[in-house]
Parts: C-alpha cells; sequence; structure tokens
C-alpha cells in the first residue's frame, strides 16, 4: 500500500477498479451461501441478475 502514494490519477483508478471487482466477486460469493438454502430458484435468479 505504501506505493500507492506514487501512483498517478489512472494507475490510482485501475487499482481501485481491481479492489472493486474482487469485492463483488466476494459479494457474490457470499449472496449464494446465504441464500441457496432457502430461496425458491425465481427468486434466486432474479437476485443474481440484480447484483451482476
Amino acid at each position: 500500500m505504501a506505493d500507492v502514494q506514487d501512483y498517478s490519477l489512472r494507475q490510482i483508478e485501475t487499482f481501485l477498479a481491481a479492489i472493486d471487482a474482487e469485492d463483488r466477486a466476494a459479494n457474490r460469493v457470499a449472496l449464494i451461501a446465504a441464500r441457496a438454502a432457502n430461496a425458491k430458484p425465481e427468486d434466486f435468479k432474479r437476485l443474481l441478475k440484480d447484483f451482476a
């Protein structure tokens, strides 16, 4: 993280986009785990589309 101080604005934007992509992937896995056991199939599919 100390290297970020020397990043250009474009590099920071790219770095933040990568972090966002990782967060979205982790949230998707958490959603699948939390909802799969209880959701009706049609509701689960709708939720996945909403978060994609």
